[in-house]
């Protein structure tokens, strides 16, 4: 019965590989739009299922075993050579494709531009705001500095090379910790496995471009820093981590804790406190950029002010509620349940989430896009530390079912736009702005926009409104705002004097005559 149930598992992770393809459907979940057609969807889901199957079979360890190999130092370099080609190649295509999911890639690129080429500390997108008016990022100068010298290309590949770093980081930390484990070689092997295809490290691998990612190469150095006893490279590895962002300290202060706790480190509890003094200093110098209490405090915490005892209570009790632990746990499942074998790294880990796990945005409470990376050097080492423990029979599979999971957590809502005929049309449009020009554009194509000093983006609503002062409007017709509307917008434009002058594979361009 058992094996049964694993060939119908193999079959259905086939099947998935030939019918997705052809039969599967673009739909959206309230802002998330899924396409059953990409191929880094349909290739992770069908994996999922057949590893799920293969482990019911009894016949996965066989297959597992070759990757045990990866335990050696130059397997692991040549695997982390192909992760990197592949975070590099897929998000630069992304990038050139238009397929990017939102607009964030041109609120990146558009500070960039501005710090690098126009000297100013204010971008601006839809409006003109302070380069911290979001967030405290002071690794926003490293960027621009890259973007001065190599453009966004640049960028987006050092970023994705960083990220990269984390296969490495985690070989020789495991390397540290296995104090002369029989096993040495496959749990290193298996750990490396498991780790490469944690779902949020391999979807910000190959989505667009977000700092924040960072925080995991920078995470594991830190650690790794400590057991080597390095404290030079462990005070580089936490200012750096620091200058990421106002909230970062968060993940750093739980590392110091856990260390403390665990290694009985009286520093690290001395430097816990620092940190979390820190955080707290930089993120009310962030609403100084932002004014008196940041609007998105408001609108996802519910916070009046600073001083707001009752809605931090109120956001304290709400961390241990039953969703946010079902959340946290869910999140876990990426790396098959294994962090809650170390429950004090667990414990650790869901304290980074916490901030995510009681706010209203969706997004963040259910640990989607970006916001799981901040815990996963605490959740690394966890699976690390649980990879040392298991048995040979155990540890393959464990590996295995989370293996499987990871594939089936993986990338979603990742798009890869394959139409030739729309990535040339949308190509030639953009080339045909000239360039220093303000434009307006719906949220794919406006990803590509962000290197110019004004940009506008066309909001999310059915009751269309022509964009100020931007002599040039590109519109796709596909593009998930403006799926139902995209006509309507066009006669709205068409009437206040905009003509359109390309109208190919769903891509228009209209501009204002002077």
């Amino acid at each position: 019965m058992k094996a049964g149930g694993g060939y119908v598992l193999i079959l259905l992770g086939l099947s998935l590989l030939f019918v997705l393809p052809v039969c599967g459907k673009w739909f959206s979940i309230g802002s998330t739009e899924i396409n059953l057609r990409d191929p880094l969807l349909v290739l992770n889901k069908s994996l999922g299922f057949m590893l799920l199957g293969l482990l019911l079979t009894g016949k996965s360890e066989a297959l597992l075993s070759r990757f045990s190999k990866l335990g050696v130092p130059k397997n692991m370099l040549l695997w982390t050579s192909l992760f990197t080609l592949i975070f590099v190649f897929l998000s630069l295509f992304r990038y050139y494709a238009v397929s990017c999911n939102t607009y964030d890639f041109a609120l990146f690129e558009n500070i960039f531009y501005h710090i690098a080429f126009l000297k100013d500390l204010h971008s601006f997108v839809n409006h003109r705001l302070h380069i911290f008016n979001g967030h405290l990022c002071p690794i926003f100068f490293v960027y621009a500095l890259i973007y001065r010298l190599w453009g966004i290309t640049g960028c987006i590949a050092v970023h994705k090379i960083a990220l990269a770093m984390s296969i490495p980081l985690t070989y020789y930390l495991i390397s540290t910790l296995e104090n002369g484990n029989s096993q040495q070689g496959e749990a290193k092997g298996y750990a490396i496995l498991l780790l490469s295809f944690a779902p949020a490290f391999f979807k910000l691998g190959v989505q667009d471009l977000y700092p924040e990612a960072l925080v995991l190469p920078l995470g594991l150095a830190l650690l790794l820093s400590f057991y080597r006893k390095k404290w030079g490279f462990l005070l580089l590895s936490a200012v750096s981590i620091l200058l990421i962002r106002e909230d970062t300290g968060i993940l750093l202060a739980a590392i110091f804790i856990y260390l403390r706790l665990k290694h009985n480190c009286k520093k690290c509890g001395q430097m816990a406190v620092i940190v979390l003094l820190i955080t707290a200093a930089l993120s009310y110098i962030q609403s100084i950029f932002a004014g008196p209490l940041p609007s998105k405090f408001a609108v996802r915490y519910g916070l009046r002010s600073f001083y707001d005892l009752k809605g931090f209570l109120h956001l304290l009790i709400n961390v241990i509620k039953p969703l946010s632990i079902a959340t946290f746990a869910f999140h876990c499942l990426g790396f098959g349940l294994l962090p809650f074998m170390e429950w004090k790294l667990a414990l650790a880990a869901y304290m980074v989430a916490a901030p995510h796990l009681v706010s209203r945005y969706w997004r963040q409470k259910f640990l989607t896009g970006y916001y799981p990376i901040f815990e996963y050097p605490l959740l690394y080492l966890a699976v690390i530390l649980s990879f040392l423990r298991l048995k040979n029979h155990n540890l393959k599979t464990h590996t295995v079912l989370a293996l499987a999971f990871a594939l089936l957590m993986g990338p979603r809502n990742i798009t890869h736009r394959l139409d030739r005929d729309y990535i040339l049309a949308a190509n030639r449009a953009i080339s045909a702005i000239p360039p220093g020009v303000p434009v307006a554009a719906t949220f794919k194509l406006a990803s590509r926009l962000g290197g110019r000093p004004i940009l506008y983006v066309l909001e999310n609503s059915p009751h269309f409104q022509s964009p100020a002062r931007a002599p040039f409007v590109l519109i796709e017709e596909t593009d998930l705002f403006y799926r139902n509307w995209w006509q309507e917008a066009l006669r709205i434009l068409k009437s206040k004097g905009y003509v359109e002058i390309l109208n190919e594979a769903g891509v228009h361009l209209l501009m204002l005559p002077q």
